[in-house]
Order: C-alpha cells, then sequence, then structure tokens
C-alpha cells in the first residue's frame, strides 16, 4: 500500500482534515507529517469544526500559533470540467458546527471577513441563536449581500417548525396568501432588505423536504398554507415539475423512502420525471433497496441522458463510487446513455479514483445504449460516431499520434467483437484522453496507469503530462510518467503548479525540472526539515561535477546561461574554487531580494539542529562566496 503522501491531494487533504475534526494537534502534526501537506486555512476550516465543547477554539488557537493562516480557502480550480465542492471558509465551518466560540474568536481578532454564508451555515445546521447573533455583527456594508430567501431555506432545511415560523414572520413581515403572490423588496429598519419572489417558494418546499429534522412534512404543509391557502397541497399537486423536486429531496434524507411512500400513497402525489429525482437521490446514497421499490412499486422511469449530459440518476452514483447501484440500474432496470454521456460517466469515475467501476463501465459496456439499440449493434457504432464527430476526438488523440492508439485500437476486436466504443478508434482516443486526462489532474495514479499502460490512451506531449500531474499534486503521477520513459527537461512555471506541495516539488526536482519558477522550488523545500540538503543543492548550485569531473559539463547539464560563473561552497564534493555554478533557482533568488529574503527566512524556520544549522550554513556561504566573487 502505498505511503500517504504519494495519494492524491484530495485524499491526503481528508486524512489531515479528520485528525483535525478529532480535536487533537498531535494528531494533526502526525498526519501532516505523513501526507507532506502544509497548514493551510482549509485545516482551520476543519479544526473548526471539530465537536465538543471547547475543544475547536483550543485547537484552532494552537494551530493559528503555529503559524495555520486563518484567511479563507483559495476557490476551488475546477479541473477539467469535473464538478468540484465549494471550499468551507473557518467561520462557515464553526457557524455550521454551533461552535459560537470559535464564531467570537474569528470576529473579534477579525481573523475572517463577516459572510453571509455562515449565516445559512449556522441556521442549515439548527443553530438559531448563532445566527442570529452572526447577523448582529454583520457590518453596515456587508448587509446588502444577505438573501433573505436562501436564509429562509437554511431555516426550512435545518431548524424546527417553530423557529421556521418565526423567521418567516420576521423577514417577509408577516405577510400571508395574496400579499406573497407579488413580488416586493422591502428595505428593513435593521439596515437588511428583503427580496422575494413568489418563485422562491418553491426552494422553500424543496428545501423542507429535504430537511433532517422529523417535522419535515409539518414545515412543508405550513409553506404551503401561508403562501396559497387551503389550496396549497391541491395547487402543489398540480404542479408535478416541482413535485420531482420535493420527491428527489425527500429521498436524500435517511429515510428517503418512508417519505417518498408517504408523498406517494397518502398525499397522491405524481411527479413527471418518471421519478428521476428520487431515483438519483437515493442512489447517491448507494441505496438499492429504495431504488427498487421505486422501480418495482411505483414504475420509475428515469432518462439515461439529458441533453447529451448524462442524468443525475447515472452521475451521481458514479461519482460516489456506488458500483452496484449503477449495475442494478443497468442490468435490471435498463437504465443506458448514448456515448458523450457514457464518456462522461468514465470521466467521473476517473476522477473518483474509482478504478474497478471505470473497468467496468468500459469493459462491460453496460450503460451504453438503448434496450433497443442493442438489436441494432451494427448501427449503433455509426451513430455514436456521428454524435460526437471527428473533429471533437482530435484534442485528446492529436497530440499522441496515430501510432499510440494503433495498438489498444486493434484490441478491440479485428474480427469485431469487444465493446462498440473500442471498435470504433477515434472513439476509443476519445474516451482514453478524457480518462486519462481527469486521472492526470486529480492524481490517480492507478487510472493514469491504466489508461497508459493497459489501454494504450494516446498521450499528450509529456510537458502536458507533467504539467497536469504537477497541478494534480500528485508525487506517484510523476514518477510513474517518469518509469513509462516521459522525459523531463525545461518546463515553464511546473513547480508554480505543484501549489507549494512539497511531495510533487520533490519528485519533480529529483527528475531534474528546470524553469523559471525553480527559485519557487527550492525555497518550498527549505521550508520543509524533512527535505535534506542532498536535494537542495542542485536547485542552487547547479549539477556540479565531482573531483575529477569537468566544469563544462556542470555548465551543459544546468545550461550555459543559468551556469555563468565559478566556485562552490559545496562542502562534500570539493569543486573548484575559482568557479561558482548556478543551478536553475538561482537566477530568481539573485533577480528578486524579496524572494532571497523567503528562501533566508524558510532556511531559519528549520529549527535548532544539526541538519538544518548546515542548511542555513550552506545557504549564507553561497550568497557569501558570489558576492566576494562579484566584489
Amino acid at each position: 500500500m502505498d505511503a500517504p503522501y504519494r495519494w492524491p491531494f484530495t485524499r491526503r487533504q481528508q486524512l489531515v482534515c479528520g485528525a483535525a475534526r478529532s480535536g487533537s494537534l498531535e494528531a494533526v502534526e502526525a498526519a501532516l507529517d505523513a501526507t507532506g501537506l502544509s497548514a493551510e486555512s482549509w485545516l482551520l476550516a476543519a479544526a473548526a469544526g471539530a465537536p465538543g465543547r471547547g475543544v475547536a477554539l483550543a485547537l484552532c488557537k494552537r494551530l493559528v500559533a503555529l503559524g495555520c493562516p486563518a484567511k479563507d480557502p483559495v476557490p476551488v480550480e475546477n479541473p477539467g470540467g469535473l464538478r468540484v465542492r465549494e471550499a468551507q471558509t473557518p467561520l462557515s465551518a464553526a457557524a455550521a458546527a454551533g461552535n459560537a466560540d470559535v464564531v467570537e474568536w474569528l470576529m473579534a481578532g477579525q481573523r475572517c471577513r463577516w459572510s453571509s454564508k455562515a449565516v445559512y451555515a449556522a441556521a442549515g445546521g439548527g443553530h438559531v441563536a448563532l445566527a442570529q447573533r452572526l447577523l448582529t455583527l454583520c457590518p453596515e456594508q456587508s448587509k446588502r449581500w444577505l438573501c433573505v430567501v436562501e436564509l429562509l431555506k437554511a431555516v426550512a432545511r435545518g431548524c424546527g417548525l417553530a423557529d421556521l415560523g418565526r423567521a418567516h414572520d420576521h423577514w417577509l413581515g408577516g405577510r400571508r396568501e395574496q400579499q406573497l403572490r407579488r413580488d416586493f423588496t422591502e428595505q428593513r429598519p435593521d439596515g437588511f432588505t428583503a427580496v422575494y419572489h413568489a418563485a422562491d417558494l418553491d426552494a422553500l418546499l424543496v428545501a423542507a423536504a429535504g430537511s433532517p429534522t422529523p417535522c419535515w412534512l409539518d414545515k412543508l404543509d405550513v409553506m404551503l398554507q401561508r403562501h396559497l391557502g387551503s389550496a396549497g397541497a391541491a395547487q402543489l399537486a398540480a404542479r408535478p415539475d416541482l413535485l420531482s423536486r420535493v420527491f428527489g429531496a425527500a429521498m436524500s434524507a435517511p429515510d428517503g423512502l418512508a417519505r417518498v411512500r408517504l408523498l406517494w400513497e397518502q398525499r397522491g402525489w405524481r411527479p413527471d420525471d418518471g421519478l428521476e429525482a428520487a431515483v438519483a437521490a437515493a442512489g447517491a446514497r448507494g441505496d438499492t433497496a429504495a431504488i427498487s421499490y421505486l422501480f418495482e412499486q411505483l414504475g420509475a422511469d428515469p432518462q439515461g441522458s439529458v441533453y447529451y449530459e448524462p442524468s443525475d440518476a447515472l452521475l451521481l452514483p458514479a461519482e460516489r463510487g456506488h458500483m452496484h447501484v449503477l449495475q442494478l440500474l443497468a442490468h435490471q432496470h435498463g437504465v443506458r446513455c448514448d456515448f458523450k454521456p457514457f464518456r462522461q460517466l468514465a470521466v467521473a469515475l476517473a476522477a473518483g479514483g474509482h478504478l474497478q467501476i471505470l473497468r467496468w463501465h468500459l469493459q462491460v459496456e453496460a450503460l451504453y445504449g438503448t434496450s433497443e439499440d442493442e438489436t441494432q449493434e451494427s448501427g449503433d457504432s455509426g451513430g455514436a460516431g456521428d454524435s460526437e464527430g471527428a473533429g471533437d476526438s482530435g484534442g485528446a488523440g492529436d497530440s499522441g499520434g496515430a501510432g499510440d492508439s494503433g495498438g489498444a485500437g486493434d484490441s478491440g476486436g479485428a474480427g469485431g467483437s469487444g465493446p462498440r466504443w473500442c471498435r470504433e478508434g477515434f472513439l476509443r482516443r476519445e474516451i482514453l484522453g478524457k480518462v486519462l486526462q481527469a486521472g492526470l489532474v486529480v492524481g490517480h495514479v492507478e487510472v493514469v496507469r491504466y489508461a497508459l499502460v493497459e489501454q494504450g490512451a494516446p498521450s499528450p506531449w509529456p510537458p502536458v503530462c507533467y504539467m497536469q500531474a504537477a497541478r494534480g499534486r500528485s508525487a506517484a503521477v510523476v514518477e510513474l510518467l517518469a518509469e513509462l520513459g516521459y522525459p523531463g527537461g525545461t518546463i515553464t512555471d511546473v513547480y508554480e503548479a505543484a501549489a507549494g506541495d512539497v511531495p510533487t516539488i520533490r519528485a519533480l526536482a529529483r527528475l531534474r525540472f528546470r524553469g523559471s519558477d525553480s527559485h519557487l522550488a527550492l525555497i518550498a523545500l527549505l521550508e520543509d526539515p524533512a527535505v535534506p540538503l542532498s536535494e537542495l543543492r542542485w536547485l542552487l548550485e547547479g549539477d556540479v561535477p565531482e573531483a575529477g569531473g569537468t566544469a563544462g559539463a556542470a555548465a551543459g547539464a544546468v545550461g550555459s546561461a543559468d551556469a555563468g560563473a565559478a566556485a562552490g561552497p559545496s562542502e562534500s564534493r570539493q569543486p573548484c574554487r575559482t568557479r561558482i555554478f548556478l543551478g536553475p533557482a538561482a537566477r530568481g533568488l539573485l533577480w528578486d531580494e524579496a524572494q532571497w529574503r523567503r528562501a533566508v527566512e524558510a532556511a531559519r524556520g528549520r529549527g535548532r539542529g544539526r541538519a538544518a544549522r548546515e542548511v542555513r550554513q550552506w545557504l549564507e556561504g553561497w550568497r557569501r562566496a558570489l558576492q566576494d566573487r562579484q566584489g
């Protein structure tokens, strides 16, 4: 089993966040050491949500004292069009967990900015008093950002019936029925602005239906009564499109099957989507019993694709790795999709690292096509090709060349056997190219190995592969590419793409990657005391020749522009004292004094041990030797 530092970044992050939610600083430090991650604001957000009275506050204070930033996390980059969750801020995480002491500490010290999302998080967690406290802490200039309907949705989802009634009266001014059938905007005495549209009732009903509280149905009925009067239930019954969303929200709860049965049998409500939203919600939870009930008892008939995209009935269980759900939908209930949705499912599985399901998906192709298509297989492959278009497949496959995909394509069956998508070369290149890209940018080394080694996926230009692996912050993927013979060299901004991830930067540096951002790699490695001096030297000094070697060979290894002068203070190798070799990081440090100061501070932060002292002496000695030479 791989060491944690070789895991994908998201998995390493989950390990550290799990340690933070335990409330133990020792567990956090051990997780950081094992994963090679540094303490960032996402770690403080995880700590802010730790359960237990006073536990979260104590841990947050210790983390900040150790240098963990309290600023809001940087928005997550969307890799390759994959769906990603928005990162929680420390304030929102504390509010969602009901940790009022952490909220007060963050706001009192101005460690976090006030956010309306923190108010919604508190209300969604059922913490009414904390939500009210956050509203009183709202700066005057931020009051315009509060969305009253979002707040009421959060209350409907997370709070009890009485709290919902009070919040509804407070923010909508006690309006009822006819008054709520018109849009209005109201400037309130407290400085907030209430903006309401009649169509906002739909969102309130959906939030109530999906509420984890046992009074979910009462809340739904109260909203109908207040907005539509005694005819509310009948009007909802006449809105099958809205009922689809209500059924989906109800099924998303842990007791979703019981809720849907109640709405179907007792209320007699019938959605118009073939119960697709309910099937999707059950699939997201991995609830095969609920799915079987929806099909066998209620006649569910969900679509496999919607406008060239897979429907949520297939996409949600794929993203969550519920293979048994996908097999049930495909084999027993005939839920399938065309080529483009089929490809999107493969990408979702690759991005999630669900290799076993990905193999099944591509080899069995149970989700490809429709039951009618299976009787006309000879026409299927052409139709799938027409829907994609030969031009679309070039992006993933052109750089790899025809030679890259030929061997893999032949395995699809010279005799006409094998999966339909496999028998069409350009379809194969399109799917495997997307699978490979997802594996690279998310950092799943086994997915990359499967695509490149087992399936012969068309490979992009090697620098592109390394850049995507760096963005995925995966040392294991970088090492795999090197193992497969992908050449390194000079790639602009490859170290910056790794976003300070030490394991990835170490893997790139061992392969002697050079670029204008090499000084950022040196600074990142200097900050980690676990990185030995032997891995730092070449970045600053270049490949200094051993005794008996030639200075010209070293200059050639680094590049003539970087190896301009002489003498390295390297103690172990004893190079010629009349020359100083400049490595790829030297230029960035010499041209920017601020970057040099960062490097010195990083070296000083290594502690007081012998190894740390040697690194500091080496760094400062190199600078002195260079100054003496120039002076």
